[in-house]
């Protein structure tokens, strides 16, 4: 077994502002010590907590799964309690091992800004024609455009096959007798068993309460649903491509845009004897060009930490 040390940031709206005058800015729960910046002439600083966590593992994978599923029931019940914005899936993290004490996992992630994109002659043309189209309802727009507008995984989900049972509502039963019909014309029989399965399908879990589980995450669903859906209004719709069917990270929005990087770092001086804390690695990486504390790994250097971590 190898002992593994996950420290997590968290971007929240709340404050830590449990009073506890020994250590303030700082609570423990499930194993997991949670810390946000504090003084004493400011209280609670900045809109990041650190969440630490420690366990004994085969693998460092299997110890950030454990992690993650601890942490993700406690930042949802803290979203209720706190009534505010609150995140970790898309933060940066930092994972070390006993086995490679000056070396690590890292992922580095910063906000950045949105990429536009352009509504050109064809989007003109499929604008007058998806007006003037009775096939799709108005809902499935609507639905579509709330889904475009939301950051939030499971939401967009919901809200895209949301749009996708407006069609199905509103089929000519003549073409389309049953419900799956068109939805399988949208997704194809495999895609569509994923997600209407009446057991283990996507959508009904979703829509009853059962929330993703890892296997999940495994597959972007919603890149999935999108370019099938793009197909599907080409195709039957517009009867030509006026949709582009590749673009790259569709469904982008001015907010919650990341750009980052993962890999192994590792100490610059491996005998400062210091512990690797994520608050002074991201600080490092930060400023452009700092390698005076950590740096990257060569690619042959990566393939036998692999094997060691």
């Amino acid at each position: 077994m190898k002992k593994y040390v996950i420290q997590q940031r968290i971007r929240s709206i709340t404050d830590i502002s449990i009073v506890d005058q020994s250590n303030p800015g700082t609570f423990s729960l499930e194993g997991i010590d949670f810390k946000q910046e504090f003084t004493f002439e400011h209280g609670p600083m900045g809109n990041y907590w650190f969440a630490t966590f420690q366990i004994e593992t085969n693998t460092w994978q299997e110890a950030q799964e454990i992690f993650f599923q601890r942490l993700q029931r406690i930042v949802s019940r803290i979203s209720i309690i706190g009534q505010g914005y609150i995140n970790f899936v898309t933060e940066p993290y930092l994972i070390t091992s006993n086995q490679l004490p000056n070396s690590g996992i890292f992922r580095f992630v910063k906000d950045s800004g949105h990429v536009g994109l352009s509504l050109l002659d064809e989007g003109k043309v499929a604008l007058e024609k998806l007006l003037s189209d009775i096939i799709v309802p108005d809902e499935f727009y609507l639905y579509w455009n709330d889904a475009t507008n939301t950051t939030g995984y499971s939401a967009k989900l919901l809200l895209m096959l949301a749009a996708v049972e407006s069609i199905v509502r509103v089929r000519d039963k003549n073409i389309f007798d049953r419900p799956e019909d068109i939805s399988k014309k949208i997704f194809g029989d495999d895609l569509f068993k994923e997600i209407f399965n009446p057991q283990t399908g996507l959508r009904n879990r979703l829509s009853h309460g059962e929330y993703l589980i890892a296997t999940d995450r495994t597959k972007d669903y919603v890149k999935e649903i999108h370019t099938k859906v793009i197909q599907f209004l080409n195709s039957e719709i517009l009867k030509a491509v006026l949709l582009h069917e590749d673009v790259t990270g569709p469904q982008r929005s001015f907010f919650e845009n990341k750009a980052g990087w993962f890999g192994f770092i590792k100490k610059v001086n491996p005998d400062d004897g210091n512990e690797m804390l994520l608050k002074d690695v991201l600080e490092c990486f930060e400023k452009e060009n700092d390698k005076s504390l950590y740096n990257t790994v060569t690619s042959a250097e990566f393939k036998i930490l692999k094997e060691l971590f």
